[in-house]
């Protein structure tokens, strides 16, 4: 099987997602892995096509059935494969992936109440062994304080919109994700914290593992 350096960030909005990217990209950084070695990613987008569909996916003028959504997720998920998770892999570069499939068995699975063995076997024709994360941080935070985080700096897209329960439960179902991910390494963090209390957990996290991942 191929090695990857694939680390993947999941949680709710509002779990400071982005900010770990950035953490992790320092900590490499720090370690002496040059920044042209490191590509950043997120999903949905990323590629061409796949920032159209993020475009569709969060206007909250988009009359999408929850299929529909997930149609247009693995979509986008095809072509940022296609297009920049093989060629960073084959290239041996790390890559800090901002969602992956973990997210519609979330969002779709536990929030929009979709079938989850569909989503499973979507996920199992289209991602090999050799595509699963070495890496996976779940970032850990309560619904309502993730959500009104989102509010507190921007107005909300169209599956921000969809609840406070909506994410309860795709809270729900994040914590039976990780608790079953079959992932080399995988951290949950408090992203409740101070910042400073999740740099310092995160930068814990890739320590204890980076003899094995460098």
């Amino acid at each position: 099987m191929l090695k990857n350096k694939l680390i993947v960030i999941e949680g709710l909005d509002g779990a400071g997602k982005s900010t770990a990217a950035q953490l992790i990209h320092n900590y490499l950084e720090q370690q002496g892995v040059e920044a042209t070695d490191i590509v950043y990613l997120r999903e949905p987008g990323a590629t061409k096509l796949g920032e159209k569909l993020r475009t569709i996916l969060k206007d909250p003028e988009s009359d999408i059935t929850p299929f529909g959504e997930i149609m247009l997720l693995f979509a986008s998920r095809a072509q940022l494969i296609k297009e920049a998770i093989l060629p960073a892999i084959q290239n041996n570069k790390w890559i800090i992936l901002d969602r992956y499939f973990y997210s519609t068995l979330a969002y779709q699975g536990g929030g929009r109440g979709y079938d989850k063995s569909l989503i499973k076997q979507l996920i199992n024709n289209l991602i090999p062994a050799e595509l699963q994360p070495t890496v996976l941080f779940y970032l850990k935070i309560d619904a309502a304080v993730g959500l009104a985080r989102v509010k507190g700096y921007t107005e909300l897209d169209r599956i921000e919109q969809s609840g406070l329960e909506f994410f309860y439960n795709v809270a729900t179902e994040y914590d039976n994700i990780f608790a079953e991910a079959a992932v080399e390494h995988k951290f949950a963090i408090d992203a409740g914290q101070e910042l400073s209390s999740v740099t310092e957990d995160i930068f814990q996290a890739l320590h204890s593992i980076w003899q094995t991942l460098d």
